[in-house]
């Protein structure tokens, strides 16, 4: 379920029920003290809570059926895998995958139903993508698709105006989606990769670190959230260098690189978040990068 990586999903989740009360019409100026800060963050996770969860079992149920779909190459590239190991039964795991995704729909459609329709897409991204991933390089977008959809299906819980949803909220998700659209094209192949191929990816991984810069041409920071955003936006930047930087070793350490750019993920969130004006979430957002980074230690994300 590559477990270490769920953090970056709260994150997610959270930005998106930032977006979605932004899009309902909340007056965000009065949120930027801290006391009501994290008042504000709690109405929203109390909320949102059953997209977190379906958010979550999203990600699990389908990092489970991308074992289940490349469990015969898992036999010749990483053998101590659960599945080809034979540790997990196949049907098993295939089950809990369906029963995740459909938990994760149910869960998202009990809070109404542009929800609902947002979770039966993104359930049918993760499946898409699964199927197709090994057959062509071009499921890298569903990648990204996905966590684009995982902000836009968070953020209808809270905004009842669709169009004004795709207006302001879209673009943020489509800046994270190409971020992980790249990151799925740096991560391809690791277990085969050679230096030559890594060096093609130096560029790419090198741009990854002012992509998401251009959130601040989405949403305009007001007041005091432009030092939370620039704050935030330097740690992003300095981090999401330090992760290209992996790709000038001798050998390239892919993984590594891949790793790095995964907890960046709840980067670019709080990167978002603090141009919101929602110093609570942010420090939420960091926090989430920190149980990223840990859990990579003991479980690996990639």
């Amino acid at each position: 379920m590559r477990l270490s990586n769920l953090p970056t999903v709260l994150s997610n989740t959270l930005v998106g029920l930032a977006l979605g009360s932004r899009v309902s019409g909340v007056d965000w100026a009065q949120w930027i003290e801290p006391a009501s800060s994290w008042r504000r963050l709690g109405g929203l996770m109390g909320e949102g809570w059953p997209v977190v969860v379906a958010g979550v079992l999203f990600y699990a149920g389908g990092m489970i059926l991308n074992d289940v779909v490349d469990r015969h190459v898992d036999r010749q590239e990483r053998p101590h895998r659960p599945l080809p190991s034979g540790r997990v039964n196949v049907v098993a795991a295939g089950g809990a995958a369906a029963v995740m995704l459909v938990v994760g729909v149910a869960l998202a459609a009990s809070l109404g139903a542009a929800p609902g329709v947002w979770a039966v897409g993104l359930a049918a991204l993760i499946v898409a993508y699964n199927l197709l991933h090994q057959h062509t390089s071009g499921a890298a977008v569903l990648m990204g698709a996905c966590r684009a959809a995982l902000y836009l299906m968070a953020a209808s819980v809270l905004a009842s105006r669709s169009a004004a949803l795709l207006r302001e909220a879209a673009p943020l998700a489509a800046l994270l989606g190409l971020y992980v659209v790249m990151l799925t094209i740096v991560a391809r192949r690791e277990a085969r990769s050679s230096g030559d191929e890594a060096g093609g990816r130096r560029q790419l991984a090198w741009a990854m670190a002012i992509l998401p810069l251009l959130g601040a041409a989405v949403v305009t920071p007001a007041g005091w959230a432009w030092f939370g955003a620039s704050v935030a936006a330097a740690a992003l930047v300095l981090w999401l260098i330090g992760a290209a930087r992996h790709l000038d070793r001798q050998p390239p350490d892919i993984r590594a690189v891949v790793h790095a750019h995964l907890a960046g993920i709840c980067l670019i969130d709080a990167y978002f978040l603090a141009l919101m004006g929602m110093p609570a979430a942010v420090l939420a957002a960091w926090l989430c990068f920190g149980l990223t980074l840990a859990g990579h230690r003991r479980i690996m994300g990639t």
